[in-house]
């Protein structure tokens, strides 16, 4: 969490108060949510499924994760 794939990054992360300007405070707590479903013809069944977790610290560059994904399976 220090750094992204493709460019350094200028968060810096602190479990106490800093006088760094670039510090970002982690949080202590972080939730997860998941939902999703599935549709099932004879064999075949197509699922979704989204998720989303939390901010990992606070500050000016902090962001929550979304991801989802579609699945077709064949049994």
């Amino acid at each position: 969490m220090q750094g992204q794939w493709l460019q350094p990054s200028t968060v810096r992360l602190s479990y106490r108060a800093s006088d760094d300007p670039n510090a970002a405070r982690l949080n202590r707590h972080t939730t997860n949510f998941q939902v999703g479903g599935t549709l099932r013809v004879s064999r075949m069944s197509l699922s979704y499924q989204y998720s989303v977790h939390s901010a990992a610290f606070s500050g000016p560059k902090s962001r929550r994760h979304n991801w989802g994904g579609i699945y077709l399976s064949i049994q």
